[in-house]
């Protein structure tokens, strides 16, 4: 249900007095929700004129620092639907299939939804937004990325009046954390400290391997180039197999690995969409995020180049986003819809250009560095520098030779390296990384 102008016509939220939520997940992030409503309540009333309260809450399992009455919980997490007196549910319980079915009966049911979920926003938002629209309720998600940053609201609304060329974030704390202590320490042994330290999973496969940055940047893709959600065009690399070597070699050359989100508009206007580490100078304010914080730069026309930084995980963040959904909701505001008129292609990761790292564990004998030269030569790739490190700790036969190239196509470096790791240049995988272009 929209109007000329393409904005959302919701049905008219009835301003009372006291307005009941109710919401389905009670984890670290509802936990957080139920204690902010209560916390920091006489700020909200005064702001929005509105007393705001949760009036049911459906949760498997209780939370010890939540601070709800267990009255109000339900072990049913479809019971808070059929609430007759609250029109906002907060759908905080992750995964794909229940949480869609939940937002489905929502929508039904005349709810507008506020929702945390990458996942189901990236891999279904496309539909659940088409519902919500032909009910005339609201599908809001600023938590679903970056947590406390509120880069959806400035997508939305602050930057509405530019073209955007480029998004590039650190969206993922668990990765950032962990390159972050990889000088200190092994992969492993970071991993473990951002697990003891609440920052990683028990099984942190989807932020280790990418998946986790790719439904985010999925997200901020379709906001910031009018499109609609193309999870499955979004390609993702992980960062499980770099080693704390190539973290001071980098280091060394001026330059330290993030492991990046982008979403870029090419010259030729096909779009990417990816997720993978790559080299960043020093300089570039990216190259600060340290820690479990997140970042995102914002490369627009005519503003230029503006930079978002802050919590980008926790529970106290993704509350904060999430309410802020709710505002946008009680106090009645009109959100631009997404359009989506524009019709993308997009770029295969092996056509993109870019500078490379190259980490190679040559023999040392006579001959290989011939080898690796010709090697590259023959696929087109020039050298811009080239480094032989000291023996490997490991391996004191081989010899880490680091290579920066000029710019090339990412399907000539794959190619080089196949021929390179078939050859008695290298005694195992040639380690390859983009150099990213601030």
């Amino acid at each position: 249900m929209t109007d000329e102008a393409g904005l959302v016509k919701v049905k008219a939220f009835n301003r009372k007095s006291a307005i009941p939520l109710v919401m389905s997940g009670l984890g670290e992030v509802g936990a957080a929700v139920a204690r902010l409503l209560v916390k920091n309540n006489a700020e909200l009333t005064t702001r929005l004129g509105t007393h705001l309260y949760l009036a049911r809450v459906g949760a498997r399992r209780a939370h010890a620092k939540s601070g709800l009455d267990e009255a109000l919980r339900t072990h049913d997490v479809f019971a808070p639907v059929q609430h007759p007196r609250a029109d906002i549910l907060l759908e905080l319980m992750g995964g794909t299939d229940t949480a869609y079915e939940l937002t489905r009966q929502a929508f039904a049911a005349g709810k507008s939804v506020v929702t945390a979920n990458k996942a189901l926003v990236a891999e279904r938002g496309e539909e659940l937004l088409q519902m919500a629209h032909a009910q005339g309720v609201h599908y809001l998600y600023e938590a679903a990325v970056a947590g406390g940053i509120p880069i959806i609201k400035a997508l939305r609304e602050g930057l509405i009046a530019n073209r955007i060329h480029r998004i590039t974030g650190i969206i993922n704390g668990t990765c950032n954390y962990i390159l972050s202590h990889m000088h200190a320490s092994s992969f492993a042994d970071a991993l473990k400290q951002a697990q003891d330290l609440g920052y990683a999973e028990r099984d942190p496969s989807f932020d280790i391997d990418g998946t986790d940055s790719a439904h985010k940047i999925t997200i901020l893709a379709s906001l910031a180039f009018d499109m609609p959600l193309a999870y499955a065009r979004t390609q993702k690399i992980g960062i499980e197999h770099l080693q704390s070597q190539d973290l001071h070699y980098a280091d060394q050359l001026g330059y330290v690995i993030k492991h990046l989100a982008v979403a870029e508009v090419r010259p030729d206007q096909s779009l990417s969409i990816r997720v993978h580490p790559a080299l960043v100078a020093k300089a570039s304010p990216l190259a600060q995020v340290m820690g479990v914080t997140n970042a995102l730069m914002v490369e627009s026309e005519p503003l230029g180049r503006t930079f978002f930084s802050g919590p980008g995980a926790g529970g106290e963040a993704t509350a904060s986003a999430v309410l802020a959904d709710v505002a946008d909701i009680v106090t009645g505001r009109e959100l631009p819809r997404l359009r989506r008129q524009r019709k993308m292609s997009f770029t295969a990761l092996e056509d993109l250009e870019s500078e490379f790292y190259l980490h190679i564990n040559a023999p040392e004998k006579q001959g290989v560095m011939a080898q690796l030269t010709s090697i590259l030569s023959d696929e087109g790739i020039s050298i811009e520098a080239l480094h032989q490190q000291e023996h490997a700790m490991e391996d004191k036969s081989a010899v880490p030779i680091i290579i920066l190239t000029h710019k090339t196509a990412h399907r000539n470096i794959t190619r080089a390296i196949a021929k390179i790791e078939h050859s008695e240049a290298s005694l195992s995988e040639v380690v390859h990384l983009p150099v990213f272009a601030a």
